[in-house]
Order: C-alpha cells, then structure tokens, then sequence
C-alpha cells in the first residue's frame, strides 16, 4: 500500500509538472499587428535529434548500469565546471543507478522517449520493468533539463 501511495504521488507531481510546462508556451502575435523577423548571413547549424541531445545522460547511464550488473564501485560524476542544470542532471542519474539494490535488480532499468506534454520534443525516462519511473528529462531549448528523480530504489 505504502509503495503504491508512492507510486500514485509521484505520478501526480509529474503530472502537474508536464501540465504546468504546457501552460508555459509563447502567444502568438495579437491580430493586425506585424512581426518582423532579421535575417542573417551566417549559415545555421542543423539542428540536434533528441537522440543526440540526451545522448550524454543515455551513455552516463547505461555506463553506471553496466557498472551496477557488474557489481563494480559506482564512481560519482565529476561535475566540476559544470552550470547547475548539468550538475542536476548527472547527480540524478548517478542517484537512480546507485539507488539500485543489487547487480540482479539492474538488468531491470531502462529508458525510452515520450512525448507526454504533446509540444513534439520526446522526453527521456529511466525507468524499471515494472514502469516505475525513475527520472524524467527534457529539451529547453537546445539541452536538456531535469524535470522529476526518484532514485531510492523503491
């Protein structure tokens, strides 16, 4: 009961969460007025897939799962010269792996993308067989960003 109370809690705080980053979208311009846009000469970058984007947090985290399998010491991220964003982001991971009870218990997690919020960017779960999310990423801008972690194990 207690674990399914924590289940039913965190899906509610994600939940809102996604909610609420949907109620976060730009308005478009009212009627009659004009936007104008500047062009540029430098030519654009194309832009990063979301493959590409939360490659770095995917490689960070079947890195410490392999680890995990292999019953070999976690070593924690090295965040120096990283913004808090970043930091967040590999201490979660870190957390969600280390969380993990057992080398047994590791060969149950994974990941995957979804688009909850419907905004056309997937967002990157870590998640275990039994779908207990574990972490739940997303793109602001052209990086991503830790939306919710829950990385007791349970």
């Amino acid at each position: 009961m207690k674990k399914t109370f924590k289940i039913a809690v965190l899906f509610c705080l994600v939940i809102s969460m996604l909610l609420s980053a949907v109620a976060c979208k730009q308005t478009p311009p009212a009627q009659g007025t004009t936007e104008t846009t500047e062009t540029s000469q430098i030519p654009e970058e194309p832009q990063k897939t979301y493959q590409e984007l939360y490659a770095d947090i995917v490689s960070q985290y079947t890195t410490l799962l392999t680890a995990k399998q292999k019953e070999e010491t976690l070593v924690a991220p090295n965040t120096d010269g990283m913004d808090e964003s970043r930091i967040a982001i590999m201490q979660a991971v870190y957390e969600v792996v280390r969380g993990i009870p057992d080398a047994k218990n590791a060969a149950l997690y994974g990941y995957g993308y979804r688009d909850y919020d419907g905004n056309g960017v997937p967002e990157l779960i870590l998640f275990t067989k039994y779908l207990s999310v574990k972490a739940i990423f997303t793109i602001d801008g052209d990086a991503p960003i830790l939306l919710s972690a829950h990385g007791d194990g349970n």
